[in-house]
């Protein structure tokens, strides 16, 4: 009756032989077995001493196997330095690659590798080699930008308009501004034509989200996750001209009000905290005296500022006390926008708030935040400017319910007429 020791020695032999003849391939196959101890603990020290120097051998001359090499050598270990020995080599691979690379993007992609890797290996040193070698090859990443210009119609753009047409002044005007729809869309139908679009060869390769820097921000997003954020993008990019476009009509066609004026009247229709309405006066009019970049620096607090207010009058428990060293504190924006979705927000204005202003989308308040972005253009600011106008108007509500449906208060009393459409 065969023993399993005598599979085992055969195994080894045959593995010997493969690597004399260079089948590296054939070999780990063998390794694979071997690394596992035998089932009665029989195992002699010295195949094992063995297998991981065969293993560390392949490494050497066949490193397209690394990823399996570093498994196999784990399996294998009879210590926690052998252990810590495998982890290293794994890291270091990639890093030397990623060193040896002449191409910025591949760079990029071995660096990150490798810093994750040391990462989930506790690896901090070489962790910390690795985050250094990203921060330069990041400038080493070359982009290309392909731009079309696509005529539009003008009736295309003048339909957005129409519903501007019964304007009495400019409050009736601004009111329509505030009554369209959530500038990434239907959440529903971009869930449907992602899905349908990940279709295909672009469902087989990996994903790679660059942001500052050109340093990795997301990283092995499903093709259909990804397909969704494309879509979103390209949506809120639309509505951005779009509604820099209403502005600029509601500007032309009615004198606009002083910053005290605006406040008053934003304060009174939508029972608003007076401080948040006198600051959404404020980036109105910097707006339309076409300082937009001011504009959207203090649309970008202020959102967070009415969203933080609304959770507080729904009795949402917000304050984080002292931990440590960290003192006592309010969360980020992402926490307030997750606990409106949970206290019942419209998805698609949900799905606005993350896709504009946090890392699962264009992420332009923690870029402004922490330095990256400093200049806007008119469309970003009123891209800002419909979000911190939304934002101000719910603050002035309390009602759970009224959350699902967020533009029925700001709807309310404008008669909409045959072939307007909520931009």
């Amino acid at each position: 009756m065969t023993t399993e020791a005598s599979v085992r020695e055969q195994a080894l032999k045959l593995a010997r032989e493969m690597l004399t003849l260079g089948h590296s391939h054939a070999a780990l196959t063998l390794f694979a077995l071997l690394s596992v101890p035998a089932r009665d603990g029989s195992t002699a020290s010295s195949e094992r001493i063995e297998v991981r120097e065969s293993l560390r051998g392949i490494a050497a001359t066949a490193p397209e196997f690394i990823d399996e090499i570093v498994r196999l050598l784990h399996l294998a270990a009879e210590s926690e330095e052998d252990q810590t020995a495998a982890a290293r080599l794994h890291i270091s691979w990639y890093l030397d690659n990623a060193r040896g690379e002449t191409n910025g993007l591949r760079k990029v992609y071995f660096g990150y590798e490798a810093m994750q890797l040391a990462e989930r290996y506790a690896q901090f040193d070489l962790r910390d080699d690795a985050a250094v070698f990203l921060q330069a090859a990041g400038e080493d990443v070359e982009l290309q930008t392909f731009e079309h210009d696509l005529p539009i119609s003008r009736n295309h753009l003048r339909r957005h308009l129409r519903k501007y047409r019964h304007a009495r002044d400019w409050r009736h005007a601004y009111r329509v501004f505030l009554a369209g729809a959530a500038p990434t869309g239907d959440h529903a139908r971009n869930v449907t034509e992602a899905e349908t679009g990940r279709q295909g060869l672009l469902s087989l390769v990996s994903n790679i989200s660059l942001g500052p820097l050109n340093l990795p921000t997301r990283t092995g997003a499903s093709a259909e996750e990804e397909q969704l954020h494309r879509i979103e993008g390209s949506n809120i990019g639309t509505m951005a001209s779009i509604l820099a476009l209403e502005l600029e009509h509601i500007d032309s066609r009615f004198d606009s009000p002083s910053r005290e004026e605006f406040a008053n009247w934003f304060a009174g229709i939508f029972a608003c905290d007076p401080v948040l309405s006198e600051q959404l006066a404020d980036a109105q009019k910097r707006h339309w005296e076409r300082d937009f970049t001011g504009a959207s620096l203090v649309c970008l607090p202020l959102i967070e500022a009415a969203a933080r207010g609304l959770l507080l009058k729904l009795d949402e428990p917000l304050y984080r006390a002292e931990r440590g060293a960290s003192p006592g504190r309010f969360p980020a924006l992402d926490f307030y926008v997750q606990a409106l979705e949970d206290n019942g927000l419209d998805v698609d204005w949900v799905r606005t708030l993350r896709a504009t202003l946090l890392s699962d989308g264009l992420n332009i308040r923690n870029l402004s935040a922490h330095g990256f972005k400093s200049r806007f253009n008119e469309g970003e600011s009123a891209l800002l400017l419909r979000l911190a106008g939304f934002a101000c108007a719910l603050a002035g509500t309390i009602d759970h319910a009224e959350l699902s449906k967020p533009l029925v208060p700001v709807r309310a009393g404008l008669r909409r007429r045959i072939g307007w459409i909520w931009s």
